[in-house]
């Protein structure tokens, strides 16, 4: 399955991103994050899904 997040900045893509790539991991689907934005955001929330499982 492959989902894209798109739209202008400042909607919460990185948080809807995060969100659904923690929950589809949460019920043990293989999930790899891509962000091609600057912001260190998504970092963060990939470790906290590492340190959570």
């Amino acid at each position: 399955m492959k989902i894209a997040v798109s739209g202008k900045g400042g909607t919460g893509k990185t948080l809807i991103a995060g969100t659904l790539a923690r929950l589809f991991a949460q019920d043990g689907y293989k999930v790899l994050a891509i962000d091609n934005d600057s912001s260190i955001l998504t970092y963060i929330l990939y470790v906290y899904i590492l340190i959570i499982h």
